[in-house]
């Protein structure tokens, strides 16, 4: 439903899951979890942003924004219960007081007694109850980090593109931690539209701390003409978890807006690059069937070999021997 959102709460081990009303008050969602968990004492409630920091809930304006964030990224919102021991939170009922019977007195004849006001109730006492005061919780910081430090795309964030038209972007990215990446980063799609065009994820240079690498993403354009948004992170298998910021492509789709345009120098570069390999078949091509046909198979060792010794066969035979 558009008005509610799934929320995972977690309280120590136990992880429970609800929906709420995406509407729903600070008050009303701190009763539902202490009715959820059945907690007595007082606890503090947190969540991660984008950026992996844990942020405190204490107030309606910064529920809406937890709840925003969630409903942009992945439409679940992860609350993290943090309990106080020994902090009991109780309401106390104001005390009423019972009014004093009054004994009735004996009326003299002949006499007659002023009327007495009657007595007034007290009004019950207002009971103030303080805030309690959470000390902010010190963030640890992460060795790995990362930040973007440039983009040097053709095409940059906001622009326009056709549907299913590929495209190109190149960031820099800086190692911001105190630790070199692992060698087996690699930068992965986590939310909004997937655009990678032909691989689920980009190989990453092991970067030393305070360095820069370049990244190069092939992506493509869906086929429905809307504001696209994706994100992107940087995971490491070894270290079993992503790390660093998230990394936004941010596409307009419109069938009316222009393809981008094509460099003219390097697609000479790859024109001739595949000229130079027909050439290179053509050169040794009678050469690489003789070597084939005596139950090689290596093709590329072969073609190596051809243009070391400058085609001679027995020269070729008997550097694959050696081998």
């Amino acid at each position: 439903m558009e008005g509610t959102l799934t929320v995972k709460a977690q309280c120590g081990d136990d992880l429970r899951r609800i929906s709420i009303s995406k509407e729903i008050t600070y008050s009303d969602f701190v009763e539902k979890l202490r009715s959820l968990f059945r907690l007595a004492s007082a606890f503090v409630l947190k969540y991660s942003d984008e950026d992996g920091d844990m942020i405190t809930v204490t107030t309606d304006l910064e529920l809406q924004e937890a709840i925003r964030l969630a409903t942009f990224a992945t439409q679940i919102l992860r609350i993290t219960i943090i309990e106080k021991p020994g902090v009991e939170v109780k309401k106390e009922e104001p005390k009423k007081e019972e009014p004093k019977k009054e004994e009735p007195k004996k009326v003299e004849p002949k006499k007659e007694e002023p009327k007495k006001e009657e007595q007034k109730k007290e009004e019950p006492k207002k009971v103030e109850i303080k805030p309690i005061e959470v000390k902010p919780v010190e963030k640890v910081p992460d060795p790995y980090d990362v930040v973007l430090a440039s983009d040097v795309s053709e095409i940059k964030d906001a622009s326009s593109l056709p549907p299913k038209t590929l495209f190109t972007k190149i960031w820099i990215l800086k190692n911001n931690g105190t630790h070199a990446w692992p060698d087996d980063v690699v930068l992965r799609h986590v939310s909004g539209e997937n655009l990678f065009a032909e691989v689920d994820e980009v190989a990453v240079d092991v970067t030393e701390p305070m360095k820069e690498t370049k990244v190069t993403l092939s992506l493509i354009t869906p086929s429905r003409a809307e504001r696209i948004v994706a994100y992107y992170r940087l995971f490491s298998p070894s270290l079993d978890k992503g790390f660093g910021q998230m990394l936004a492509v941010d596409i307009n789709v419109d069938p009316k807006a222009p393809a981008p345009k094509k460099d003219e120098k390097k697609e000479e570069k790859k024109e001739e690059k595949k000229e130079e390999k027909k050439e290179e078949v053509e050169v040794y091509g009678e050469q690489m069937a003789q070597v084939l046909s005596m139950g090689f198979d290596d093709k590329g060792k072969i073609r190596k070999l051809l243009e070391k010794y400058r085609g001679d066969v027995p020269s070729v035979v008997n550097g694959l021997l050696s081998l």
